[in-house]
């Protein structure tokens, strides 16, 4: 008995007591699928409530052969999918590591190239140094000992560098691992 005023579920109004869906769900047509079917209810003398009815379980029905096969599908293609992404990670390692190889040794070049300008352009103002040096009106005359000048000892101690070890200087050095190919 409810304490409410007014009954928790509604009646349906009396122009819709007449008909009644009936809904079944069915592994056949999928699981969020279901049939609905339409009575008239006019003819009968009681109502019905819609009824579930429990379908019998497909998977206890498979044999342990069709069991075995589908957790070896199962298992194959974890499988499968862990070898294509080592082939694609090793293929784009293969493809990245040349590229990048390609890039620096372009790099390594123009560098070079620079250097050997450098060392050009280097040489080309020595020879222009000394070809003003011989002529006359530069007004450079060539040294005589006479003309040395020599600075007084000073009191302060001479400032050690530091120098490596002689076992340092005469190992060759030899790497570990290759440099490059």
């Amino acid at each position: 008995m409810s304490l409410a005023p007014y009954p928790i579920i509604p009646e349906e109004p009396t122009r819709y007591k007449k008909y009644r869906t009936r809904t079944r769900s069915s592994r056949r047509l999928g699981r969020n699928k279901r049939e609905t079917h339409l009575t008239t209810l006019e003819g009968s003398s009681h109502k019905r409530q819609p009824t579930v009815e429990s379908l019998k379980s497909s998977s206890r029905m498979i044999s342990p052969q069709l069991r075995f096969m589908l957790q070896l599908q199962k298992v194959s293609s974890v499988i499968t999918f862990c070898l294509i992404a080592a082939t694609l990670g090793i293929y784009a390692w293969t493809v990245y590591v040349p590229r990048l190889w390609s890039k620096e040794y372009r790099n390594l070049e123009t560098l070079q190239r620079h250097e050997r300008h450098l060392t050009a352009a280097n040489e080309t103002i020595k020879n222009q140094l000394a070809q003003q040096a011989e002529e006359p009106k530069a007004g450079l005359i060539n040294p005589k000992p006479e003309q040395a000048i020599f600075l007084p000892q000073t009191n302060e101690p001479a400032v050690r560098t530091a120098t490596p070890s002689n076992s340092a200087q005469n190992k060759p050095f030899i790497p570990d691992s290759p440099v490059s190919y």
